[in-house]
């Protein structure tokens, strides 16, 4: 893939965070080898970001359409270039198979993105309004350092989280859950998953999420969206940046658990995996 940055664009990184574990969510939801025959588009209320990813045609030559799994490469990619850079700014990345031009991810401002539009929006809502544009619309009740979030989206879902009190960076927080994200992609939401740890790639923070003994199988459907509501549910409106537990209820049933945690000296292979793809 090639990556082509304009500094002359700058974008606010909370704002590209937001943006990129939304689409990432998404990204996990379809089979890994969907083939992308249309532009997926995603926006957030709040965030005066656009991220497009556009299919090229397909010539007779071409033996590989755009697939899901190269969207999941190219905004893993483009989002770690970027931290690591800190180089917060309007991205074209070309996705490229065997030199062949399979497709574009951009991520720019609303207004010089494609299917641009007036939209009116406050860079400094989006920790508010982050969450605001999907189907989760969760019934919160958020204490100090722990309370519950009921998915409306997800009838019966609930969970239950407790803040453990060591602090994470905030950086980190977003990298960790769109690390997460990452890593179940290639898994169908009906798989099974009994035990799944990932760390960031700097080491410092890792996602547990285990299955308990229950008559409910705990999938990786189940899991991202785990992830999606402690990003947009718990993390986004309490502002708090640290270890977290949280318990996983379907009906009353408790069937999963997944901690957040500040760790040292791990490594992970996440970019390994993806590029491989």
């Amino acid at each position: 893939m090639i990556l082509t940055f304009d500094d002359q664009r700058p974008l606010r990184a909370i704002q590209v965070y937001a943006i990129a574990i939304q689409a990432m969510y998404d990204l996990a939801q379809l089979p890994f080898l969907h083939t992308i025959r249309e532009d997926l588009v995603e926006e957030i209320h709040g965030v005066d970001i656009r991220l497009v990813f556009i299919s090229n045609p397909v010539p007779a030559s071409q033996t590989m359409p755009l697939k899901a799994a190269h969207c999941v490469a190219a905004l893993y990619r483009g989002v770690n270039v970027m931290t690591d850079g800190v180089i917060f700014c309007s991205l074209r990345c070309q996705m490229l198979i065997h030199d062949d031009k399979v497709g574009v991810m951009i991520i720019a401002p609303i207004k010089l993105a494609p299917h641009a539009g007036a939209h009116g929006i406050d860079d400094d809502k989006v920790e508010r309004d982050a969450r605001a544009n999907d189907d989760t619309a969760a019934v919160a009740k958020l204490g100090v350092d722990n309370g519950e979030v009921e998915d409306a989206g997800r009838p019966g879902f609930v969970i239950k989280f407790h803040f453990l009190g060591k602090p994470i960076q905030n950086k980190e927080v977003f990298l960790v859950i769109l690390e997460a994200l990452t890593m179940a992609a290639p898994f169908s939401g009906n798989s099974d998953c009994e035990e799944y740890h990932v760390v960031s790639p700097d080491g410092s923070t890792a996602i547990i999420i285990d299955r308990v003994e229950s008559p409910i199988t705990l999938t990786y459907g189940w899991a991202t969206r785990a992830l999606k509501l402690l990003y947009q549910e718990i993390i986004t409106p309490t502002r708090k940046f640290g270890d977290i537990y949280l318990e996983l209820f379907l009906v009353g049933q408790k069937f999963g658990e997944l901690r957040m945690l500040n760790i040292l000296g791990a490594r992970n292979s996440t970019a390994a995996k993806v590029e491989e793809q």
